[in-house]
């Protein structure tokens, strides 16, 4: 792989009845020693929701309109390589968390009846800076959470919101303010000049001894294309009757709601003292920019460059250099640590993003060792793998990036071919293996829950081992296991003692359910309608431990699809999508029901709790790299018994498993099998 690195040098009175954050906090922020920073900026960022990287002059000659972004782009930097989402909600909470959206069970679109949402105990950027003395406001589509109220702007490090709810358009629209109930407005003001007067209420309520955060947020130019009645097209001349018309009126109208912001700026002589970002989260739909010249593949929903690769602008007059554009690869989560920087402010430990904020005060070019990743599961459109999962995904490194789409994998060198063209995939196939290994085991890194379960009386734990006579372990709270729709995974070894009545192995009570029923492990999934799905498969007989998983996915349009493994196979599924599991907010138990009606007695390994709906592949990889060396019967010990089953079927390949000697999962069974066994011949080895 080494060989292939290469690198590049309601109320409108509302804003003015909040109350003001007394006193003046300025800070040193963080910057070259010889260009001080001696007071931290304003702050105000305009996100455009579905901005393509071709809709801006400044970036590809178009034939819309956006005179007032291209000056602002003359004015500061320009981000050729910054990179958001192939859709809303990921984009969204990665800028407010610093983090890939998969630690958060944030891959689809959060509609408003959803469950999920940014966890509670997740840092967000209206947190921090609020926390570094800032008046922080936030207005237009949040999207990462609207069902509960922990996960709300004004919980979330926003002292001032005007929250757009999901649906609508663009003179049909409900509003929520400070959160509270939604205010619906039907063929009043037009939902961007609406917006931009929020913001501008906001701003007009600053104290200048204060530095604020104000989020504006766009719906523009998402669809319905609904541009203003009163467009005033004497200089674009679009086809208002076009979809492509509408759309690019879209685009228009929104960058003259943004010169309105720059002009009051202007006006109150808080330009200079401003940090201005504009961005997108995700590419353009396809229906408004298929058959139209761009330099880039793919469209929203993709992993392509087309679905990913956005607009960046930043401008803060003589610290951002002015004119300038940047070929560094920037994500969106970077906006976090970068901003907290910038601001004095202590990013949070482990965050995925890193400060570009060095590339912002000197221009230069920094290039970006570490691997990045995409993944999307928005909807049905895409083929499912052959494993059954919805997906496409990519893998960067350095200027080669490996997508995965519609079952294919193609490698391509960035630095040649942005528009991703020519598939390189055949001359590379190691490093595209090295690759999909890469987005695998970043899937896990990002996807599993830490799991420290707290026991009661009759459960105990030795270290990965716990082991029930009667009690139980709980877990949580944890808002990302309250699954609804998203994605969630359970896996376990059990060592029951007895296999006599109902045994729980976990719930989590009204949503799901795993037990043992005599000598069958059932799944009840229970159904936001009242339903109940169950699937159930036996448990392998003659074999004291036995490795159990299942997977949920939910989508976004209130459906799920449910999979229960067994030794690490596919044992059942549900054939029909039912509605969305019920979102209990009960904590997860093991070993028990909450009442203690159905204790397990044994064994079980400490669960792996993920947010993900595994590949069959993982499932498989799990149970296996999980088992005892040499241990082909699974006893939990290497003896005479599994060396007798790699000699009898010693030679035999084609269809072969473990139970047949087969002990390096290689589809044959020779020497190396023999091996294995003889190397840990003698060893006890319980389930870890």
């Amino acid at each position: 792989m080494g060989s292939l690195a290469r690198t590049r040098a309601g109320s409108r009175a509302l804003c003015a009845s909040l109350p003001l954050w007394a006193g003046a906090v300025l800070c040193a922020a963080a910057s070259p020693p010889d260009q001080p920073v001696s007071r931290r900026p304003n702050i105000l960022f305009i996100l455009l929701d579905d901005l393509d990287y071709s809709d801006l002059g400044v970036y590809v000659p178009s034939e819309i309109l956006t005179e007032n972004i291209d000056r602002l782009a003359s004015q500061g930097m320009r981000f050729t390589q910054f990179y958001g989402n192939p859709i809303c909600t990921p984009a969204r909470a990665a800028i407010l968390s610093g983090g890939y959206h998969t630690r958060f069970n944030m891959g689809q679109r959060i509609q408003r009846d959803s469950f999920r949402g940014l966890p509670p105990d997740v840092p967000t950027l209206g947190e921090l800076l609020r926390a570094r003395g800032y008046r922080t406001g936030f207005v237009g589509k949040w999207d990462v959470g609207d069902n509960r109220p922990e996960f709300l702007p004004t919980r979330r490090g926003f002292d001032y919101a005007v929250r757009k709810l999901d649906g609508g358009g663009y003179y049909n629209y409900e509003l929520s303010f400070n959160d509270g109930p939604p205010q619906q407005f039907w063929f009043g003001e037009h939902l961007t000049r609406a917006l931009t007067d929020y913001a501008l209420e906001f701003l007009a309520a600053a104290d200048p001894e204060q530095p604020f955060f104000l989020c504006l947020w766009h719906f523009a130019p998402h669809a319905p294309l609904e541009p203003p009645l009163n467009f005033d097209n004497s200089r674009t001349n679009y086809d208002l009757l076009s979809l492509r018309g509408r759309f690019a009126a879209l685009v228009t109208d929104a960058d003259r709601q943004i010169a309105r912001l720059l002009e009051q700026l202007e006006a109150w002589g808080l330009a200079e003292r401003t940090l201005v970002i504009v961005a997108g989260d995700n590419g353009g739909a396809d229906q408004v920019h298929s058959g139209i010249p761009r330099p880039l593949r793919g469209f929203k929903k993709d992993v392509f460059e087309g679905g990913i690769r956005v607009p960046l602008i930043v401008r803060w007059p003589h610290i951002v250099p002015a004119g300038a554009v940047n070929d560094s690869v920037v994500l969106s989560f970077d906006l976090l640590p970068t901003l907290a920087e910038l601001c004095g402010a202590a990013p949070p430990a482990g965050l995925d993003g890193r400060s570009f904020w060095s590339v912002l005060r000197s221009g230069a070019y920094a290039p970006r060792e570490e691997l990045l990743f995409w993944e999307n599961k928005a909807d049905s459109a895409y083929f499912p793998s052959p494993e059954g999962a919805f997906n496409t995904w990519a893998v960067r490194s350095g200027d080669w990036k490996l997508v995965y789409h519609q079952q294919q994998r193609m490698l391509f060198d960035l630095a040649t071919d942005m528009g991703e063209s020519t598939d390189r995939s055949a001359e590379h196939p190691q490093f595209v293996g090295e690759l999909e290994q890469s987005y695998r085991a970043w899937r896990r890194t990002t996807g599993d829950v830490p799991c420290e379960p707290e026991l009661s009386d009759g459960a105990v734990r030795a270290g990965d081992v716990l082991a029930f006579s009667g009690g139980a372990a709980r877990i949580g709270p944890d808002t990302r296991l309250d699954f609804h729709d998203g994605d969630f995974g359970f896996a376990t070894w059990i060592r029951p003692e007895q296999l006599a009545g109902e045994q729980v192995i976990a719930t989590k009570p009204g949503s799901w359910r795993l037990a043992l029923s005599d000598e069958t492990v059932a799944l009840t999934v229970n159904s936001a309608d009242g339903a109940t799905l169950v699937l159930d498969a036996p448990l392998p007989s003659n074999q004291p431990q036995t490795h159990v998983a299942f997977t949920l996915f939910g989508w976004p349009q209130g459906d799920a699809t449910v999979r229960l493994y067994v030794d690490g196979e596919l044992a059942a599924a549900s054939t029909n999508r039912v509605v969305a599991v019920n979102p209990n907010l009960e904590l997860v138990y093991l070993g028990n029901a909450p009442d203690g009606s159905a204790p397990f007695v044994g064994q079980m390994s400490v669960p792996r709790l993920a947010l993900l709906s595994w590949y069959a592949s993982e499932v498989r990889e799990d149970y296996v790299s999980s088992l005892c060396a040499g241990d082909a019967n699974t006893d939990w010990r290497v003896d005479l018994a599994d060396l007798s089953l790699v000699l009898t079927n010693f030679g035999l390949g084609g269809g072969v498993s473990r139970s047949d000697g087969d002990l390096n999962a290689d589809d044959r069974i020779d020497i190396q099998d023999l091996l294995i066994c003889l190397t840990h011949f003698g060893s006890d080895c319980p389930a870890e």
